[in-house]
């Protein structure tokens, strides 16, 4: 009796040591973030969420580090992954269209931001991108009509860009 309470104790033990780990490498991985340690940031993330792929501000995280250390695919891969499993998380929609309009890929980077806007057809963030997408085609008429519906949802941005692009 005494081996196999010794037995659940060691395991009981071994357990929260191994989540109290994992919760610092999320823990750490979100403090390099605040002081925008992003590369630093990333191995930390990405150990975690291999322990963790169900924790989706992790994965958000991550995403948002590959981004901003301009390692553009593997930020698209992530967020394709999370849609994969949350296919109604619209903010990753927004995301792609962000990260292929970045890349210049603007047919994909429309069909992102049609996405999101199916999900949120008032959001100032979704219409401001699909605005900016169909400037950069070429498409002036198509991108001022999304920039005045950006402005009437209370984008300041695309106020500014409706008195820069659309006299």
């Amino acid at each position: 009796m005494k081996k196999y309470l010794m037995l659940i104790l060691l395991v009981s033990f071994l357990d929260c040591s191994y989540a109290q780990k994992n919760d610092t490498l999320l823990d750490y991985g979100m403090q390099l973030i605040r002081q925008q340690s992003f590369e630093k940031a990333i191995p930390f993330l990405n150990t975690y969420s291999q322990n963790h792929p169900e924790n989706l501000n992790a994965r958000l995280q991550l995403a948002f580090c590959f981004t901003q250390t301009h390692q553009l695919d593997k930020s698209i891969e992530l967020y394709k992954s999370i849609l994969s499993t949350r296919p109604g998380y619209h903010r990753a929609y927004y995301m792609l269209a962000n990260l292929y309009m970045e890349k210049k890929q603007f047919d994909e980077a429309l069909a992102y931001s049609n996405k999101a806007l199916n999900f949120e057809k008032d959001n100032a963030d979704y219409l401001l991108v699909k605005a900016q997408i169909l400037r950069h085609r070429g498409d002036l008429k198509q991108a001022c009509r999304y920039y005045k519906k950006a402005k009437r949802k209370g984008s300041r941005e695309a106020k500014y860009s409706l008195d820069k692009y659309c006299k």
